[in-house]
């Protein structure tokens, strides 16, 4: 899966369909894989980005400022 800096840090994240994009984050203890078995139903008609918390999954430890922050950085990338 892709790799985005933030500040320094490693994110990782995936994404899936085309349209609006909707961003969505894991709760603690899982990783962004846990989107799986809705993520075909949630990409009809958008843009899902699922990315994985500092040190979780292939995301370095670490912290960022806010998961806007991160949303701003996947923007940028975007464009």
């Amino acid at each position: 899966m892709p790799i985005l800096q933030v500040d320094g840090l490693a994110v990782e994240y995936a994404q899936q369909g085309s349209g609006p994009d909707l961003l969505l984050v894991h709760s603690l203890l899982t990783e962004l894989t846990v989107f799986e078995r809705v993520l075909p139903r949630l990409a009809e008609g958008r843009r899902v980005t699922r990315i994985n918390l500092p040190g979780f999954g292939a995301s370095a430890a670490g912290k960022f400022e806010s998961v806007a922050e991160v949303a701003d950085h996947l923007a940028a990338a975007r464009w």
